[in-house]
């Protein structure tokens, strides 16, 4: 995260980022049947969620001073309202709406652009 606001701060990255917020339960329960997650600092709710805290508190704050460049998504919002939530990332990222996006969010989630 360090390098990401050194670089935002000083311009030096000429793309956007989405940020996306997990929910901390499903990050760590995803990660206790990884080989690779075996050690405290992988696998420690407190220490994952320091982490994480700390990220966001970051990338909030980045949020603040660089509403262009820093988008924080939250894993519910785009569970939830899929179609709102990739409108707004075309729309952040000042990419034109994708029918083939739309296709696949209307054969991949339960929802559709209207709610039903």
């Amino acid at each position: 995260m360090t390098v990401v606001k050194t670089s935002v701060r000083q311009n030096d990255i000429d793309s956007s980022m989405i940020f996306p917020v997990n929910i901390i339960q499903r990050m760590l329960l995803s990660r206790s049947s990884m080989s690779w997650c075996e050690n405290l600092h992988c696998s420690s709710p407190k220490i994952v969620c320091d982490d994480l805290n700390r990220d966001l508190e970051s990338v909030m704050n980045l949020n603040k001073h660089f509403p262009d460049k820093i988008m924080p998504l939250r894993y519910e919002d785009l569970s939830l309202e899929p179609f709102e939530m990739v409108d707004q990332i075309f729309d952040f990222l000042g990419l034109p709406a994708s029918p083939l996006i739309e296709r696949f969010l209307e054969t991949h989630t339960q929802t559709t652009r209207s709610g039903i």
